[in-house]
């Protein structure tokens, strides 16, 4: 999660369409040992064919190739496996006992890794505007049918699904292209295998999503259309049905401060990350309509009837929150997607953080801390609400985060 803020932190640094290949520092994203490269570096809109920079929700679009990269793809990607594989590099770097140690690494060839990094765009200037945000957000969900296979349905925000497609149509000309020079490359390399031409999701390149707020649920809503989990968006184009699958088994998501944008569907390859009191986490159509609901009767109330019309507004979301976190009709109404954990900033303590994993399948205690203590199934009014939903918010949290079982102790 800090390595994902670190990048949407270089995607605000690097100007649209410029190519900065390297840092001149020898620690950063860029360093030259990482062997880093942008390969695609843009702003894209929800029409690009009429470059409508009137709209809304645009994207900032930074994607890096990392050549060295050896670690798991989708589920796996992130894993303990990812920081094995790295510090295995450099113990191989000081000894001659490569062939002994190699079987620590997750593959056995370098398959080499896409990094997308999203942040938010407005060309309007507007841009981390919570007026903006919201107004994108109170938009009624749609429903898409998964295959037509099936009736299976599911439910995604709108105007973030469709630059989820436009996204991928983008971004496909660079991850397309380099899969086919490797498949000419091993066809070039090794005449004899002319009937096996297509290499399988562990030798291809990782494709690693992150971003924060609306652009994290963008990558969020793109990862699920790569790996075959939601088709692409409606387009006239006849090859856009292609993407949906492309990436199978090796595409995966970080988001920060990501807003709920579909339902109906579990995933494990997407992380979601919530930052105390942040506001658009909880901020869909639905918890937004009962927000305007609950600010109605306050206001009705009048001045004497404030005070007890807050009580009882509290005990109301309790009771809605309890009914939201337990409904099985999970898929009537959006969620943040994958598996979403949850930081505790703390004032005592030395201003440690606790993070917590909540909702999907862990039940128990942490969903009963989920829906009546944090009120993450509605919009949670506090002082903190916007101060948590900035990256630097996010930064200071997971960088203050304390494991149990860990010390800060160098002993």
């Amino acid at each position: 999660a800090l390595f994902a803020a670190e990048l949407c932190e270089l995607s605000a640094s690097v100007p649209s369409s410029v190519s900065v290949n390297h840092d001149e520092t020898e620690d950063g994203t860029l360093a030259d040992w990482t062997e880093r490269e942008i390969v695609f570096n843009t702003t894209i809109y929800p029409d690009e064919s009429t470059n409508n920079k009137q709209s809304n929700v645009a994207l900032s679009v930074l994607v890096i190739y990392e050549p060295k990269y050896n670690g798991g793809a989708g589920v796996r990607h992130g894993g303990i496996e990812d920081l094995l594989s790295f510090a295995q590099e450099e113990a191989d770097d000081d000894s001659d006992s490569a062939e002994s140690n190699s079987s620590t690494q997750s593959t056995s060839s370098q398959r080499g890794r896409f990094i997308i990094i999203l942040s938010d765009h407005d060309a309007s200037s507007s841009k981390n505007d919570l007026p903006y945000i919201i107004s994108t957000l109170d938009v009624p969900p749609i429903r898409v049918k998964l295959n037509r296979q099936s009736n299976e349905m599911a439910s995604v925000s709108e105007p973030l699904y469709r630059l989820a497609g436009t996204l991928i149509r983008s971004v496909g000309q660079v991850i397309d292209l380099n899969d086919k020079k490797e498949e000419v490359s091993d066809n070039e390399s090794d005449s004899e295998a002319t009937n096996d031409t297509q290499k399988q999701p562990s030798d291809r390149p990782a494709i690693h999503i992150v971003g924060h707020s609306l652009s994290g649920a963008v990558g969020a809503l793109a990862a699920n259309i790569l790996d075959g989990r939601l088709p692409m968006p409606s387009s006239e184009e006849t090859s856009a049905t292609r993407w949906s699958g492309f990436a199978r088994d090796r595409v995966s998501a970080l988001c920060l401060g990501c807003p709920p944008c579909m339902s109906g569907i579990e995933v494990d390859f997407v992380t979601s990350v919530i930052n105390g009191d942040d506001i658009v986490p909880r901020s869909s159509y639905r918890t937004l309509q009962r927000l305007y609901g609950r600010t109605e009767r306050s206001i009705k109330g009048g001045i004497l009837g404030k005070g007890v019309g807050w009580m009882s507004d509290a005990a109301r979301l309790t009771v809605t929150g309890l009914t939201s976190g337990s409904s099985k009709k999970k898929d009537a109404h959006l969620a943040v997607p994958g598996r979403v954990y949850l930081i505790r900033p703390r004032r005592i303590g030395g201003g440690s953080s606790s993070i917590h994993e909540v909702g999907g399948s862990i039940g128990g205690r942490e969903n009963f801390r989920a829906a009546v203590l944090w009120q993450l199934n509605d919009v949670l009014l506090s002082k903190s609400l916007w101060k948590h939903h900035s990256q630097s918010s996010y930064i200071r949290s997971l960088d203050r985060v304390q494991l149990k079982g860990f010390s800060d102790d160098t002993d």
